[in-house]
């Protein structure tokens, strides 16, 4: 606590925005999908992590890559079986960019 200064209040106040919009639309998705649904969307967040470390020049086995796309046809599969996308669906990949 005695670090702070005035300095760190900006950072702290955008990291606070940005964490209360990924749980404020988590919990409005959560209104309109299943549980299952939103856990397996949400989890796509470590594959996205890693991929972006890629397009900032980071080596990635070929394992993630196929993890990568593993993960997309899981979720086409699993929104196709209902036959509609819906609204909760949108917002979980958003948080999930987020």
């Amino acid at each position: 606590m005695r670090r702070l200064n005035a300095l760190l209040l900006p950072d702290s106040l955008i990291l606070g925005i940005l964490f209360f919009t990924y749980l404020a639309t988590e919990a409005i998705a959560l209104e309109s999908i299943h549980g299952n649904q939103a856990s397996f969307i949400i989890s796509l967040s470590a594959i996205i992590v890693a991929l972006m470390g890629w397009l900032l020049g980071r080596y990635l086995p070929l394992k993630t890559f196929l993890a990568a796309g593993l993960a997309v046809i899981g979720i086409g599969v699993m929104f196709w079986g209902e036959g509609i996308l819906a609204t909760g669906n949108l917002l979980m990949i958003g948080d999930t960019l987020l």
